[in-house]
């Protein structure tokens, strides 16, 4: 378990260096939760398999990793939310889930869970979860804003989602999904913004269906081949603004290649993590003439 101070913020972000660990205990936890200074723990790695009883002093606890342990039942899960009423970052990556685990009654949703490295996203990489196991989870998080179910070897997503008015981000990176029909029923989530599909050859087939409110998608290492075939693509996602494209064949070809997806699609305000200022744009489209 740790917790860290940093000088004059508040909250820790990912991409910040945290100024000074200090290892401590849950009896230490909880007197920090006496003086209303600690929201996080950190429980991974600690061959954990249940969650118990949860002392009253940690209800105001917002920020959970249980990581890398050994938790197989959806019980635990549910335990879990309506053990800690405040909680909204939670990581469970790395716990092979049991899919068919029951999903019993609670009383307080999840309001926003957390990954490292992604904001508000409840994680389960690395799971050997489909996609189909998580359908019941939904009604449990009615407030979820981003999913990630990276790194499980899916190949298929349900053909009819759930209704989810609040989810904006969704992870399918590494998931074995081979072709882009297969994402069509991701068109039923209104507000998805941000979507993750590193890893997943999905071929040169066309899509015949759009997604008109994304405006970030990563595309790295999906087997894109020319720049043809990703205008033809981008068609279907005509709000994208911010994109990740490297390791793709076509990227690959020339040392010059953002300088030409800059002069090409000036909708792009962000390649490859990086934004694009109005200098680059414009020595970009000056470099394309000449």
């Amino acid at each position: 378990i740790f917790r860290y101070k940093q000088e004059g913020k508040e909250s820790y972000h990912s991409s910040e260096q945290v100024g000074r660990f200090q290892f401590v205990g849950f009896d230490t936890i909880a007197e920090l939760q006496k003086q209303e200074c600690t929201r996080t723990a950190d429980l991974s790695n600690m061959f954990i398999s249940d969650f118990g009883i949860c002392d009253s002093l940690l209800l105001n606890l917002e920020n959970l990793n249980l990581s890398w342990n050994q938790i197989v039942d959806w019980t635990v899960f549910i335990t879990i939310l309506d053990s800690l009423p405040h909680l909204r970052i939670l990581l469970l990556n790395h716990n092979s889930l049991h899919p068919d685990s029951h999903l019993p009654s609670h009383s307080s949703p999840v309001e926003e869970v957390y990954l490292i490295l992604y904001n508000e996203i409840l994680s389960l990489s690395y799971t050997n979860l489909h996609f189909n196991s998580i359908l019941p989870l939904f009604p449990y998080l009615p407030n979820l804003t981003n999913l990630s179910l990276a790194f499980n070897e899916m190949g298929s997503i349900p053909c009819v989602l759930p209704p989810s008015s609040s989810l904006q981000s969704l992870d399918l990176s590494n998931t074995s999904i081979s072709e882009w029909s297969i994402l069509s029923s991701l068109t039923s989530l209104p507000n998805l913004k941000d979507l993750y599909l590193e890893g997943n050859h999905l071929g040169s087939k066309t899509i015949d269906f759009s997604f008109p409110n994304l405006r970030f998608i990563n595309l790295m290492n999906t087997g894109i081949e020319s720049i043809k075939q990703l205008k033809s693509l981008l068609d279907h996602f005509p709000a994208v603004v911010d994109i990740e494209l490297r390791e793709n064949e076509f990227y690959s070809q020339s040392p010059n290649e953002r300088v030409t997806l800059i002069a090409l699609f000036p909708q792009f305000q962000r390649l490859n993590g990086s934004s694009i200022s109005k200098e680059e744009r414009t020595e970009a489209e000056i470099s394309e003439l000449s």
